[in-house]
């Protein structure tokens, strides 16, 4: 009977029929910052598990090895081993050595990603998980109870004198009623359950709002673990620039080719301000180009008026 009660005494809010009880304005503020505290670790925690590892499949791998202290192979792991293959595949010479040089580069690196992931996952993924599976379930749950408990009140303050709370009521019987309320054993322990519990949430939302600190620590640990990891590599990459040299990388460019003419197509003659550019003469001696050169030349092939 008394969740009936509570149904209709929310049904009763939703059209508008019966009055609800309203939070003081403090608890208003407490309530909004929590829940925007509550989404903001939330998509914190989605968004950083994707940045580690932006593949569903290998991010899914990574959480649980290191939810089990077990390793998974970084793709920097698995690089180097395609080039350590390679090399020892390939016959001595340049290529192979400096597959050789790099993998070994990819592999420390692969390790410090390791230390990565796990100084991440202890320091910033499990306490905001933490705070999500234990702080803001139970404030959730108080907020759940706080919610039945007002029902509760409010159902027992109409029912103590019907009537009373239709909001076409003068203000001046509402006072009478709430005094004739006080002797009503039913609404005063309601209302003893409603406060108690208006306490119990207050508290948890006040305290889950004074752990700003902690939560900024561990957003330093998360800057900390990404220098640690930059740091680390950047030495071992320069370390390998200055072995594999200066050299460059600029590649030739190649040489355009004019788009060939369809056969069926005839060339319009040439206009008055326009002249074919003479054939070369078989007595004048054609000057004889590299390969390099003729490489870094446009070809064309002139064509005749008919």
């Amino acid at each position: 009977m008394k969740h009936l009660g509570k149904f209709g005494q929310w049904t009763g809010e939703l059209v508008g029929t019966f009055e609800k009880s309203e939070m003081d304005e403090e608890y208003k503020d407490l309530e909004k910052k929590t829940q925007h505290l509550e989404k903001s670790v939330e998509q914190l925690v989605k968004k950083t598990e994707e940045w580690l590892h932006p593949n569903p499949i290998a991010r899914s791998k990574t959480l649980s090895s290191l939810k089990s202290n077990k390793k998974v192979p970084q793709l920097e792991h698995e690089l180097a081993e395609i080039m350590l293959r390679g090399a020892a595949d390939l016959p001595p010479g340049t290529f192979a050595t400096t597959l050789t040089q790099v993998a070994n580069v990819e592999n420390q690196i692969g390790e410090a990603r390791d230390l990565l992931d796990s100084s991440i996952y202890e320091n910033v993924l499990i306490p905001f998980t933490n705070f999500l599976n234990t702080e803001a379930k139970e404030l959730t749950a108080a907020q759940k109870r706080l919610e039945s408990k007002r029902l509760e009140y409010d159902r027992q303050r109409r029912k103590a004198h019907p009537g009373t709370q239709e909001k076409d009521k003068d203000e001046k019987e509402k006072e009478k009623e709430k005094e004739k309320e006080k002797d009503n054993d039913e609404l005063k322990i309601a209302t003893e359950k409603f406060e108690a519990a208006t306490k119990e949430t207050r508290k948890l939302m006040e305290s889950m709002l004074s752990q700003d600190p902690q939560r900024a620590q561990n957003l330093r640990a998360f800057v900390d673990a990404q220098l640690a990891f930059h740091r680390t590599c950047l030495p071992l990459l320069e370390s390998l620039s200055a072995q594999l040299g200066s050299g460059s990388y600029s590649s030739v460019p190649r040489a355009s080719i004019a788009p060939a003419i369809p056969a069926s197509s005839k060339p319009e003659p040439p206009t008055k301000h326009q002249t074919t550019p003479p054939l070369p003469s078989p007595a004048q001696p054609t000057p004889v180009l590299s390969v390099d050169t003729l490489s870094r030349i446009h070809i064309f092939e002139p064509t005749r008026p008919d």
